[in-house]
């Protein structure tokens, strides 16, 4: 009965699935941990030793390039600046007097030589004094946020002492480093996706722009750097972040 039956059976239909073929592209992935650094930041120090005369920002504010930050006495350099503005002004009418008898051949040129060097080094005085007076004015080089104030008025500062941080936090540098066998797979303008656990939930994008020339020997490494646009100023310099 079972031979009967077998002999009599036949296949089932084959089940057949289709899908439509498209094409789309794959995107490979590399993951490293990397460091924010700010595009510019110093940290603003004394030029001069000086008393502080006035403070003219606020800690955490935003500021200028240009914008006066510090003030420092300057009641000795103005004294400087105005005896050497006088000493100029009578060297320029000596020189102007002596030029004039000079073209009248009534001089000597050693007489006129020795005038126009007495004005010279007057000048050269005048601008000195007035190079001591700028720099008694602490400016920002840049325009950026402030960090925490680290000084106070009457305080007397020497030169390299910390007044200010001072960073330019959009755009925003990230570094960061992979395996040396990922090198063929850089290249700057390559997208990266950032995201650090002081800002949940948000994704930072970027780009390449910048690979090292050289591995480092001791952990056969390169050292990349990306720029993400920072125009909230969530990320700041020193965060941690997964790239």
């Amino acid at each position: 009965t079972l031979i009967d039956a077998g002999a009599n059976s036949t296949m089932p239909p084959t089940t057949v699935s289709s899908e439509l073929v498209v094409q789309t592209e794959w995107e490979t992935t590399l993951h490293a941990v990397g460091a924010m650094e700010a595009a510019q930041g110093v940290l603003i120090t004394a030029d001069i030793a000086g008393r502080i005369a006035g403070i003219n920002f606020t800690a955490g504010g935003q500021v200028n390039k240009g914008d006066l930050l510090v003030e420092q006495e300057t009641s000795s350099e103005r004294t400087q600046f105005d005896a050497a503005e006088v000493d100029k002004s009578l060297s320029r009418r000596n020189l102007d007097r002596i030029t004039k008898l000079y073209n009248q051949k009534q001089v000597s040129r050693s007489e006129f030589d020795a005038s126009r060097a007495a004005f010279q080094s007057a000048a050269a005085r005048s601008e000195s004094a007035m190079a001591t007076l700028s720099k008694k004015q602490i400016v920002a080089p840049f325009s950026g946020r402030l960090g925490l104030r680290q000084v106070n008025v009457g305080q007397n500062i020497t030169p390299g002492t910390p007044i200010v941080s001072l960073q330019a936090a959009d755009p925003m540098l990230l570094n960061f480093t992979l395996p040396q066998q990922n090198i063929s797979q850089l290249k700057s303008g390559y997208e990266v996706r950032v995201n650090s656990d002081a800002v949940p939930g948000k994704t930072f994008a970027g780009s390449i722009t910048a690979i090292n020339t050289e591995i480092d020997p001791d952990t056969r490494s390169v050292s990349v750097q990306a720029t993400l646009a920072n125009p909230e100023g969530l990320l700041l310099p020193g965060m941690f972040a997964s790239v």
